[in-house]
Formats: structure tokens, C-alpha cells, sequence
């Protein structure tokens, strides 16, 4: 269980040494004989056990110790010296130091802004487990240990064509926004003034757009439910992607779904605001109450979900959960995996089902402010993208009855 301020005061000093009671992700607060409390991270680095005093409490509070917590956890593992105060109390770097550790620190700040917890990181962010991958395959063999203010435009070039000479076009367009913000972040904390980054583009193949969200027309429905029903692979994921074509969420929602957001008795799907895509910045910036995204079931969908969740694993949390760990949930490409599998390769993804159900609510002459309303759709004007997805829950409801109904009409069940 993590510490509260009222737990931190009710620890009691033991005359036999200082002992340690733990917070979360790697950090301690240390209770002295003298009844001293002092913030501590402890972490292991190749089976050896290292750590670092942050200050004492409460002088530091749990919610500065927190948010300092994942920054010095990279101090202590990639070994990153701390800052000295200069003669006039600014802080300066102790001595220069290898890429890898400042762009470990500029991803666990852009993670921060962006509102996720350590956990949160490494299990269910896409973007962050994208980056960690195009470290460890791209960057880091070639520019990882050297100090970062040796790094130079041949280097970054360098990358840049091993990335592209895998096909990869889309990683290297984001592999040069990355490494730019590494370079910034780098710059602003004082260790180098250069950034080489910069003209990457010019040199760069271009990157050919494509439409990456196929969708489908009511005409091509019968096939596809024809396909999907002979679907011999993952059940949860035939079943996930028949909830998609039921209620219009995004993947991201579906993937990140927890059983208890769903209250079967009424029919309703209820999804935090800091969960949907559109909302979060919202939250995150304006710190609005913002109402939660609320989905209205069909019979249908209400049955799909009760037989996820009775095939579901004991203190599984997700509603889809990853096939190798049931406590986590599935990976961002599962759903589109799918639908390669049943034949719908570029012809159909989990995100252009939205598309789908779009067009074919359109063409049934269902009110515009109900379909945007039920697919989360963004909006100018800021307040009323704030409430829109809470609006119509009983409009809406009937009419994706209606679209089940239609469905099973085209071969889904």
C-alpha cells in the first residue's frame, strides 16, 4: 500500500537501527532511532542495490518526493552525476556524460507532462514503448555511451539511414523529432549549446502518405462478418473487435478498458475523461470536471461483454488482457493483428471501424450531434467538446440498439 502523510506520522522510531517502509515505484521513507524521517530511493542495477537520499521529511513533501522520484531513479541508473552549486548558487553540471542518460531524462519528463505514472509507462503507453524501442535498436548501439556533447550531424545522419534502409519511414520521421527534443532538453539544462539535429530533413526520403485507417461500406459487411465468424484465433479478440463495430470507442479506450467501468444493469459503458484521447489534455491543462465519456450498450454489446468477462482470468483487470500476462492489457497492434489474420490486411483497421460506423449512422439519417456525441468526436469549441460525449446517453442508446440490430441483420451473430 503507498504512504499517506497520516501513515508517514503515525511511524514510530526503533531503538535497533533505521528501517525503511516503502511508497511505490522504488521509494522508501527511512525511519531514523532518533526519530528522524528522510525521503530514500533504492533501486537494483545488475543485482546490485543502489540508493540516494532525497531530503527529509516533511520539509520535502510525499508529493515532491514522488515527482522527483522517477528523474533521480535515472540518476541512479544510468549513473548520471548530480548538479553542484556554483559560486553564485546556480547549479551546474559536475562533468559532461553519455547521450543515453539524458534522453532516458527527457522521456521520463515527457511522460510526466503527458500525465503517466511509471506503471502506466512501460505497460500501457504506446508512444512511450515505441521510443524505448527505437533506443535500444536504433540509437543507443550507436551514440548511447558517447558524451552528448560529442554526438555530431554524422552520427544523427547516420541513424537516420539504418533506420531508412529498413523501410522504416514512419520511425525516422519520429526519430527525428525525438532526438531534436533531446538535443533541446539537452540544451536547456546547460550541457551543450549545439544542437545536430538540425537539416535532418532535407536529407531524409520521403516519407509517401498513405490512408491508414481503411473502412468499410454497409454493402462489404456481410463478407467481413462472414470472415470474422470463421475467425479460428484469439476468441477475446473476435469478440473485441465485434464490441468495436457495437459501440465506436477508440482502440486505445477498448485496450485500456477495466471491468469496472462497465454498469451491465443500465447498459453503460462508463470511460474516464482522462482515458479518452480528446479529453486528456483538457484534464490535464485546465484541470476541468470533466464528465466521464459515457457509451450506451445494446442487448448486444452487453452480451459480448458478459462473455469476455466470463471467460476472463482470476484478478484480471483489463477487459482484454495480453495473451502471455493477464494482468496486462493487450498490445496496440492485437485488434489490427486480427484483422490481417481474416483477411482484411489494408482493407479494414480496428480504428477505421469508427469510420464505418460513422458513414453507415450518416446514411441511416441519425442526427449529426448524436453520432458525434457517441464516437467522442473533437470539438472547436472547447466547453462543448468537454461536455458533448455525456450528452444524448438515451438518443444514442436507441439508436446503437438499432445499429446492433442492424448488424446481426448483416451476418455479425
Amino acid at each position: 500500500m503507498s504512504l499517506t502523510d497520516t501513515k508517514i506520522r503515525a511511524l514510530k522510531p526503533l531503538s535497533t537501527g533505521t528501517y525503511y517502509v516503502a511508497d511505490r515505484d522504488g521509494l522508501y521513507i527511512a525511519v531514523h532511532p532518533t526519530g528522524k524521517l528522510t525521503w530514500t530511493i533504492r533501486i537494483q542495477v545488475n543485482k546490485k542495490r543502489r540508493k540516494t537520499s532525497l531530503g527529509p521529511y516533511p520539509e520535502i513533501s510525499l508529493k515532491e518526493a514522488r515527482d522527483r522520484c522517477p528523474e533521480e531513479i535515472i540518476i541512479l541508473k544510468y549513473g548520471l552525476p548530480k548538479l553542484r552549486k556554483g559560486e553564485d548558487g546556480e547549479e551546474i553540471p559536475t562533468s559532461t556524460t553519455s547521450f543515453n542518460v539524458y534522453a532516458e531524462r527527457w522521456l521520463a519528463l515527457k511522460m510526466k507532462k503527458l500525465g503517466h505514472t511509471n506503471a502506466e509507462m512501460e505497460r500501457t503507453n504506446s508512444t512511450y514503448i515505441q521510443i524505448k524501442r527505437c533506443f535500444k535498436n536504433d540509437i543507443f548501439p550507436v551514440i548511447g555511451k558517447r558524451s552528448i556533447c560529442k554526438v555530431t550531424k554524422y552520427d544523427c545522419l547516420l541513424i537516420q539511414r539504418n533506420i531508412e534502409d529498413r523501410g522504416a519511414l514512419s520511425i525516422s520521421e519520429k526519430y527525428r523529432a525525438w532526438i531534436k527534443e533531446i538535443f533541446d532538453y539537452a540544451i536547456a539544462e546547460g550541457v551543450t549549446d549545439v544542437n545536430p539535429t538540425l537539416d535532418l530533413s532535407i536529407l531524409a526520403l520521403p516519407h509517401r502518405r498513405t490512408f491508414h485507417n481503411p473502412y468499410l461500406t454497409i454493402d462489404k459487411l456481410p463478407d467481413f462478418f462472414e470472415a470474422l465468424n470463421n475467425y479460428k484465433g484469439e476468441y477475446q479478440i473476435k469478440l473485441g473487435l465485434k464490441l468495436l463495430f457495437l459501440t465506436g470507442v477508440r482502440t486505445g479506450e477498448l485496450r485500456q478498458a477495466n471491468l469496472s467501468q462497465f454498469d451491465l444493469k443500465d447498459g453503460l459503458w462508463i470511460i474516464p475523461a482522462e482515458a479518452v484521447k480528446q479529453l486528456k489534455s483538457i484534464v490535464r491543462n485546465e484541470n476541468n470536471a470533466v464528465p466521464p465519456y459515457i457509451v450506451p450498450l445494446s442487448k448486444q454489446a452487453i452480451e459480448v461483454v458478459e462473455e469476455l468477462k466470463s471467460i476472463a482470468y482470476k484478478n484480471q483487470p483489463y477487459l482484454l488482457c495480453h495473451r502471455t500476462d493477464p494482468k496486462l492489457m493487450i498490445s496496440e497492434n492485437t485488434l489490427n493483428t486480427g484483422l490481417h489474420r481474416i483477411g482484411y490486411k489494408n482493407k479494414l483497421t480496428a480504428h477505421g471501424i469508427r469510420a464505418t460506423i460513422s458513414t453507415a449512422l450518416n446514411e441511416l439519417e441519425y442526427p449529426k450531434d448524436w453520432i458525434e456525441a457517441q464516437l467522442s468526436h473533437s470539438d472547436k469549441d472547447s466547453i462543448r467538446a468537454t461536455y458533448n460525449h455525456a450528452k444524448y446517453v438515451k438518443q444514442r442508446k436507441q439508436m446503437m440498439q438499432d445499429w446492433a440490430n442492424k448488424l446481426n441483420e448483416l451476418g455479425m451473430c
